[in-house]
């Protein structure tokens, strides 16, 4: 009855005291990897596809010059999701094969000996998915002109399993893709 109870008391130490800090561990390293694994991503599909803004808006004047449309290639926009999604989930499956080092004294349930001892590895086991969308934004850039960025927003889940536990990260990463000054009419101004 006494070693059931030993035992008992260990899990529920170990649940409740030394899970938390070892996943707090585990979620800063695996946070560091994965946007580093998406921010990778961006870039080589970016760089790869060479875009520019013209691939992606279509401005429209009217017949005194003026800004009357501008046009998302939705084609191109949908075809660079899919890339860097892609791109992305195959970088964040190869974490499969890091580790997350961990110092012993995590093990004892204090955080403040959790710097101290030799490091242990403790295996990843990733399971993530990828949702990629952009943003638009408008910004003025001086007497009628606009600046137009794009940017693009890659929403990381990862489902981190560790011997002790698991737990889901998620994280958002942006990158500019492009951006534009759009030059408007400037209107005459009369003194009196």
């Amino acid at each position: 009855m006494v070693i059931a109870l030993v035992i008992a008391i260990c899990f529920i130490y170990i649940e409740v005291v030394v899970n938390p800090i070892i996943l707090n561990i585990a979620e800063a390293q695996v946070d560091s990897l994965g946007t580093t694994a998406v921010s990778d991503a961006i870039f080589e599909v970016i760089n790869n596809e060479n875009v520019s803004y013209n691939d992606l808006v279509t401005i429209t004047y009217d017949d005194d010059n003026t800004v009357s449309s501008i046009v998302a290639n939705m084609e191109k926009l949908n075809h660079l999701a899919r890339e860097v999604s892609t791109k992305a989930q195959i970088l964040l499956d190869e974490m499969a094969d890091k580790t997350v080092k961990v110092n012993l004294g995590a093990f004892t349930g204090f955080e403040a000996f959790a710097q101290y001892g030799p490091k242990i590895n403790l295996s990843l086991m990733p399971i993530g998915s990828v949702i990629t969308t952009f943003d638009s934004i408008f910004e003025t850039a001086g007497i009628n002109q606009t600046k137009h960025s794009i940017y693009v927003d890659v929403n990381t889940m990862i489902s981190v399993v560790l011997p002790t536990s698991t737990k889901k990260i998620t994280f958002v990463t942006s990158a500019l893709v492009c951006e534009c000054v759009i030059v408007g009419k400037v209107p005459d101004i009369s003194y009196l």
